[in-house]
């Protein structure tokens, strides 16, 4: 059952232990006084729209809900990168992040200390009466690549996010309930923030706050834990070298999708059949699979599908508020409820998980003053990775020739890691005088494709 009043001091579960930080049990009791104690000094501030990046899921949390109760609208930086800082600078007042090296929360680098509870007024705050419900219309502000180069700014009621709780609740509860979860994604990307922490923590479900990045990490849990929720990625499933039986585990994945020997590989040696996750920032989730039992993708309750002549994926559902989206997979329709994906229409790829706009790492690229042209290509040797076509300026074709190659692509990566994390930077680079071109006038991807 949701617990729809978690921030409610009546509540009955405030001795629930809700998080699992730096080895220590964090119950709800605890965690509600710090959101209220932070909250109690955010309403001495003006600023409105406050972007939020917090690494730690347990300050995140605080953080999170302390805007919410303040009345802000809460902007997910997708990274804590200075270029995406600055990029999207116009859409928010001010900066809220945890500073380790402080322990504490700073707002714009000006910190605040949660030593003592404020005598709050109730005309500024009603801390104690305060419940979910009370949070519905509340703004949360969230950025994913769109198709045209640029992030794209996606608005959700508190409201939205919550149908998305219910809907897993009722389907996915069954194999959930009482189970402690771990994940290897990130909390400020939809997929993290509902599968990893709103979910878990309305249901009151004990959340490791410890991000498990390794394989080794995961085979590392299992020795203690005798069953748990495992929010991950196809990437980090690809790279379980170990058999162990973690049939026991609840497995959800999403971010890209599970590739069918991987998917094999997993249940041979690992008896892991994972729950694949189909869904987007725009649209929220659409539909799951248990592919080696079924290939077929169902439409989650709530979520409607449309069939169309471009043969898109088109949906409508109480998880945004546009009558209907349209995505940029293809299908093969069957049912108002069923399909079969069969690929991305556009320009956006996945790499171990993050979604990346080739048009904005080109449009990136392109600020650079040795660059003039440049096309960027999602490749495969062993994994995903990016490669890139460049022509050069006549500025960066005389760096080049003074320079190593190696120092080179140095000096281009890091002008990319303004925006973008390193999982995402070309690793392979390719030159010519010109981008080549088809008789149709359009980009020669397959000629590019060949220089690598």
């Amino acid at each position: 059952m949701i617990v729809f009043d978690f921030l409610s001091f009546s509540t009955n579960t405030a001795d629930k232990v809700i998080f699992c930080h730096d080895k220590k049990d964090i119950f709800l009791s605890q965690i509600q006084d710090q959101i209220f104690l932070l909250a109690s000094k955010l309403v001495n501030y003006s600023q409105k729209n406050i972007a939020l990046y917090c690494d730690d899921i347990y300050h995140f949390c605080i953080a999170f809900f302390a805007c919410l109760i303040t009345d802000r609208t809460t902007i997910l930086l997708p990274n804590n990168t200075i270029g995406v800082k600055k990029e999207l600078k116009d859409h928010y007042d001010a900066f809220l992040t945890f500073d380790v090296s402080k322990n504490s929360f700073t707002l714009d680098g000006q910190t605040i200390i949660l030593t003592e509870k404020n005598n709050v007024t109730q005309s500024k705050i009603r801390m104690t009466t305060i419940s979910i419900d009370d949070l519905q219309q509340k703004e949360i502000i969230f950025f994913s690549s769109g198709s045209t180069g640029t992030p794209k700014k996606i608005t959700k009621q508190f409201s939205y996010v919550l149908n998305e709780v219910i809907v897993l609740e009722n389907i996915f509860g069954q194999y959930t309930a009482k189970l402690s979860t771990f994940s290897s994604v990130s909390h400020q990307h939809l997929y993290g923030f509902i599968f990893s922490f709103l979910w878990p923590l309305l249901t009151c479900k004990k959340i490791y706050t410890k991000l498990i990045r390794y394989p080794e990490e995961l085979q590392f849990n299992l020795k203690y834990k005798e069953k748990f929720t495992f929010i991950t990625s196809p990437t980090l499933l690809s790279r379980l070298d170990f058999s162990e039986k973690l049939n026991n585990i609840i497995c959800f994945i999403a971010g890209s999708l599970l590739k069918t020997d991987i998917a094999q590989k997993v249940k041979q040696n690992l008896q892991l059949e994972p729950f694949e996750i189909l869904g987007s920032s725009e649209t929220g989730i659409i539909a799951w699979r248990q592919q080696l039992k079924n290939e077929r993708w169902h439409c989650f309750d709530s979520v409607l599908l449309h069939h169309n002549f471009e043969n898109l994926l088109a949906v409508s559902s109480n998880f945004f508020p546009e009558k209907i989206l349209s995505t940029g997979d293809k299908i093969q329709y069957l049912n108002d409820k069923e399909f079969i994906l069969l690929g991305r229409s556009d320009r956006i790829v996945k790499i171990e998980g993050k979604r990346l706009s080739l048009t904005e790492l080109e449009n990136k690229l392109k600020l650079h003053h040795w660059i003039e042209d440049c096309y960027a290509l999602n490749l495969h040797k062993n994994r995903d990775y990016i490669g890139i076509f460049i022509v050069l300026s006549l500025v960066g074709k005389s760096q080049k020739l003074n320079q190593s190659a190696h120092i080179f692509h140095s000096q281009l990566r890091a002008h990319l890691k303004q925006w973008f994390e390193n999982i995402l930077l070309p690793r392979a680079f390719r030159y010519g005088n010109e981008i080549p071109l088809n008789q149709q006038g359009k980009v020669d991807k397959d000629a590019i494709a060949k220089l690598f």
